[in-house]
């Protein structure tokens, strides 16, 4: 196996994410009712299931947030043919604690929210957790055209009227982008009854109505901007899906402030930071030459960087534990030169491309003194693209043309997102007495029929049998189905080293995934937080006065065993005699336990809560092995601990953590220094 698209993959997911992996592999989601045949059907390289809350035709509903039995059969049926299992909480950091436990019960955990890691090392007791940010799919969210688009802006998403800074944001953003442009909605409201879902009347007038997953193109590529916005907004690598999605689809982001997007993706987005930002909006609706570069950098730096198949590629690599890569397209360059000079201009102009797999033939005449430093070919008549080798494709240069940095690359991302043979330039631009002019009749992303040669890229298949001929290199058209693309990158009749009219914005376009995976495989447990740790030794001390019907050992591994006794038919408590003041550890009005444990039967640690009178208020459950936040109950002054043991129960208590946290405000910049 060396391709993601022969990974067999067995997964529990919603539709959305099924919607996006299906391109990318061979899926299946799994059914309740004939998972079993059908992973013996499929022979999965592994298990992936996401933090679902519906799952396939909604049959996992609350069996995922829930660790439930449906669940623990599919992980032990893996388990038995050993069958990886891998899971990904795409929820984190706000729903840690929702999927914590489930996490638990697999071989591999992958987060959306990198500053997680540490306290998953910390508390799954492994270190086998990575980083598995969202992404998107180019071959559902794709640049080339399908509507004309309107000079508007639009958001497909959920009001959430109980997210205060979530709310007051958007209707900041909302009434700036009005100024300019109409905007429009599509509500995705999943409680069409419950108003803390529904849009205020201010906003009736923009909603167009919902979209169904398949028709989302329409919020993405009808018009000129789209909006994201994020919830999660400290995060260091989780950020909104939608943001890589519209961005693939070659649309301008709008979005509130979010640390993930500025690590992910530097100024690619226009980040909302107040009136000021009206500025930057006002820049893109008038300055069209901005609008389509920033877009364009936005694009490739998505498919270079952010895509399903390049994150399955990672992830597939952690649990096969095997290199699985994406073996680039060799394209080779080849271009017809008459002297010295124009064998310069050509090997200048291919040195400077980004595109690394590819090679450069120059055709000569024959006997031709030139040197060129690479391979040339005497030129003959009949000669056929063919008789330069067989590659995956070709591409003409002409050394009278300039071809940008990422004239290549650009050509070669768009077999991401399209089956075509033939892609280039159906618009560019033409050096004529130092004026730049635009030629093409702005055919952008879209499909046409007629290509010149110089400005294109070729498969094979194709281009085998094309003439090479120096009398009309530069005017030879290939007619024949094609791809155009951007209008950057190349310019017909210029030669200099750089070309501002055609040249990328210089921007920032954030990390790496290469870096960000190196700073998330660096993270320990170490830097996970929490305010108190009670240990099996600890606990030990704090009850052992009170086990009057257990019986009490620590292990060497320092986890404490208890068994109740024989004689005990219900159940037996086991209380702590420590006490805890609610004011040292009350966060928000809650206070956040994980129970670690091993045990057969029925166990329960209680967090019991006492008024200033020393009387009981109230015992909340925290099951083994999970991670809860509690709310504390009004009039509290303290708490304590106690554990609940149903007879011919036994259990080994390995620790308690009182408030572990997730780390916050992880300074990336700091971490890659440290490991570079």
């Amino acid at each position: 196996m060396n391709r993601v698209n022969t990974l067999k993959i067995a997964c529990i997911v919603d539709d959305f994410t099924e919607y996006c992996l299906a391109k990318e592999c061979q899926l299946i989601n799994l059914d309740i009712h004939t998972w079993e045949q059908q992973l013996e059907e499929l022979k999965p390289d592994f298990l992936f299931v996401e933090s679902a809350w519906r799952g396939y035709q909604n049959q996992w509903n609350k069996k995922i947030s829930v660790f439930s039995m449906e669940l623990a059969k599919v992980i032990y049926y893996c388990k038995q043919n050993t069958i990886p299992t891998v899971f990904w909480n795409k929820e984190d950091p706000v729903h840690f604690d929702t999927f914590f436990t489930t996490a638990l019960q697999f071989d591999l955990v992958f987060t959306t929210d990198m500053d997680s890691i540490p306290l998953y090392k910390l508390l799954l007791h492994h270190n086998n957790v990575g980083l598995f940010p969202f992404a998107t799919s180019p071959k559902v969210f794709h640049p080339i055209e399908v509507y004309d688009r309107e000079d508007a802006i639009c958001f497909a998403g959920s009001y959430y009227r109980n997210r205060i800074n979530r709310s007051e944001t958007f209707e900041a953003i909302y009434d700036i982008c009005k100024k300019y442009m109409n905007f429009y909605i599509y509500d995705r409201n999943a409680h069409p009854e419950d108003i803390n879902y529904t849009y205020p009347d201010k906003y009736k007038d923009s909603i167009l109505g919902s979209l169904p997953v398949d028709q989302i193109d329409i919020a993405y590529k009808k018009y000129r901007f789209g909006l994201t916005m994020n919830t999660v907004q400290d995060s260091s690598t989780m950020e909104a899906r939608r943001v890589f999605e519209l961005m693939s689809s070659n649309t301008i982001t709008i979005s509130n402030e979010c640390r993930a997007i500025t690590n992910m993706l530097g100024d690619l987005c226009v980040v909302y930071l107040g009136e000021e930002s009206s500025l930057e909006i006002a820049k893109l609706l008038n300055d069209e030459e901005y609008y389509n570069k920033l877009r364009l950098l936005a694009l490739r730096t998505v498919l270079l960087e952010h895509t399903y198949e390049k994150r399955l590629l990672y992830i597939a690599q952690k649990v096969l534990k095997k290199r699985i890569s994406k073996i680039d397209k060799q394209v080779v360059v080849y271009s017809i030169v008459c002297s010295q000079e124009e064998v310069n201009l050509v090997l200048k102009a291919f040195q400077r491309q980004s595109y690394q797999s590819k090679k450069l033939i120059f055709i000569v005449e024959e006997n031709s003194n030139i040197n060129t430093d690479t391979e040339k070919i005497s030129f003959y008549p009949d000669m056929k693209v063919a008789d330069l080798g067989v590659s995956d494709y070709y591409a003409c240069f002409t050394p009278s043309n300039y071809y940008g940095i990422n004239y290549l690359m650009d050509c070669i991302l768009a077999q991401e997102y399209s089956d075509a043979k033939i892609i280039g330039k159906g618009s560019y631009y033409t050096n004529c007495d130092n004026q730049f002019l635009s030629c093409g009749d702005y055919q952008i992303y879209t499909w046409g029929n007629e290509m010149i040669l110089d400005r294109c890229i070729m498969q094979y298949d194709v281009a085998k049998d094309i003439a090479i001929d120096p009398d009309v290199i530069g005017s030879n058209k290939v007619t024949l189905n094609c791809l155009y693309i951007d209008q950057y990158n190349f310019c017909e009749n210029y030669t200099k080293e750089t070309c501002d009219t055609v040249d990328d914005l210089s921007m920032n376009t954030g990390y790496k995934m290469e870096e960000l995976y190196r700073v998330s495989e660096s993270l320990q447990p170490s830097m996970a937080s929490y305010q108190k740790k009670l240990t099996g030794n600890m606990i030990f001390d704090e009850v052992k006065n009170n086990a009057k019907y257990v019986s009490l050992a620590v292990d060497d591994t320092g986890g404490l065993n208890v068994i109740p006794h024989d004689i005990v038919k219900g159940q037996v408590y086991l209380y702590s005699n420590a006490i805890y003041d609610v004011s040292e550890y009350e966060r928000a009005n809650k206070i956040s336990i994980c129970f670690r444990c091993l045990f057969s039967g029925v166990v329960k640690l209680l967090v019991v809560f006492i008024d200033e009178r020393e009387e009981v208020i109230k015992r909340i459950v925290v099951l083994p092995n999970s991670y809860q936040k509690i709310t504390i109950p009004q009039g509290s002054k303290q708490f304590t601990l106690c554990f609940a043991i149903k007879s011919q129960s036994r259990v080994k208590i390995q620790e308690i953590y009182l408030n572990p946290m997730i780390r916050e405000n992880l300074k990336i910049d700091s971490v890659v220094k440290s490991i570079s």
